[in-house]
């Protein structure tokens, strides 16, 4: 089982080549959401990037300021606004949209994919990016659980336009599939188109939040 998990570095050019980063994203301080207990991405960065500083987030994580590991959840990102130059997630929304449509009411999944990309923009500061890696837009439209997805998602990212003022650009990024790992059984492969999701907050936004969480000092 152990040979059978990629390396940090395999799965760190993964992410490079989902989320389109390059050395000049590197250099800043990012937070991870979703990174999952071996927080690869954020490990291999800190390990082989001097100047940056990457905080992995995950519900799974134990919080290790060494590590610049936080365990939490996207929904209620403990950080103060306009923390981070740069926040990304490489999956981490694909899985909650395809795991809530599976297991709650399309009311509540909205609720929380609302909480967590609201929460994602918060951090990030003025004139930067949230990057979603392989969001899956599907071209069937007899898949109504990938058609409830992509309207909770769509709902949203309008809701953000509105309220901050944000850009949103979507980038197709085959192989058009995605692999869903599932709690229990054998993984999924999920076909449809896979994008790049690119949310640029404004220089000026014109909203001030609070974090929703106890905010950590970094």
């Amino acid at each position: 089982i152990e040979d059978e998990i990629e390396s940090d570095r395999e799965i760190f050019y993964r992410d490079i080549e989902d989320l389109q980063l390059n050395p000049e994203n590197l250099g800043k301080k990012i937070l991870d959401v979703g990174s999952n207990e071996l927080f690869q991405f954020g490990k291999y960065v800190n390990a082989h990037y001097k100047d940056s500083e990457v905080f992995s987030l995950d519900p799974l994580l134990e919080s290790n300021k060494e590590n610049k590991t936080i365990k939490g959840i996207a929904e209620a990102i403990p950080f103060d606004d306009e923390t981070f130059d740069s926040v990304t997630s490489s999956g981490a929304i694909p899985n909650m949209l395809y795991q809530l449509h599976n297991e709650t009411s399309d009311e509540k999944a909205k609720e929380r994919v609302h909480k967590a990309l609201f929460e994602m923009v918060r951090v990030v500061k003025p004139g930067s990016e949230v990057r979603l890696g392989r969001v899956i837009r599907t071209a069937d439209p007899l898949d109504s659980g990938f058609v409830s997805d992509n309207l909770i998602l769509d709902t949203t990212l309008e809701e953000l336009k509105q309220v901050y003022g944000v850009e949103i650009e979507e980038i197709h990024t085959p192989p058009d599939t995605y692999r869903y790992d599932e709690p229990f059984g054998e993984p999924k492969e999920l076909f449809g188109k896979a994008y790049l999701i690119i949310i640029r907050k404004p220089l000026n936004p014109d909203i001030k939040t609070e974090s929703v969480s106890p905010a950590i000092t970094l």
